[in-house]
C-alpha cells in the first residue's frame, strides 16, 4: 500500500491535477495497483513457489477486483454528472453492466 501511494500520488498531483485530468484517477489508479500485483505475482514465481503455487489463481483476482472497485467508486462519485453515472440508480446499474461486460471481454481476450 505503501509503495502504491508512493506512485500514485505523483501521478495524480504531476500529470492529473494539473491538466484538469482528475476524472482519469481511477483508471490510472487501478493500473498503478495491477503493476504492483503482477510485481508480487513475478516475485513470488521466482523465489517462493510453493506459495505461489498455494496462492493459484486469487493474485490476478485482486487486479480484477481493484478494477471492480473502480467501477462502483466512479457509480456513487458524483463530481461530475457528464462523466460519472451516480446521478441515477438506472444509469449507474446500466454503466456497471457495460463495464462489466468490457471486463469480462478483455479477461477473454
Amino acid at each position: 500500500m505503501c509503495m502504491a501511494t508512493a506512485v500514485t500520488y505523483p501521478v495524480y498531483k504531476v500529470f492529473l491535477e494539473p491538466y484538469h485530468l482528475e476524472y482519469l484517477r481511477i483508471v490510472a489508479f487501478i493500473l498503478i495497483i495491477a503493476l504492483f500485483v503482477q510485481l508480487v505475482e513475478i516475485l513470488l514465481k521466482r523465489f517462493m513457489p510453493p506459495l505461489y503455487s498455494a496462492l493459484g489463481v486469487y493474485l490476478p483476482l485482486i487486479t480484477t477486483n481493484c478494477a471492480v472497485l473502480g467501477v462502483t467508486m466512479l457509480d456513487i462519485d458524483n463530481w461530475d454528472p457528464s462523466v460519472s453515472f451516480g446521478t441515477s440508480f438506472g444509469n449507474a446499474l446500466l454503466y456497471s453492466i457495460g463495464a462489466g461486460l468490457g471486463f469480462m471481454l478483455a479477461m477473454v481476450l
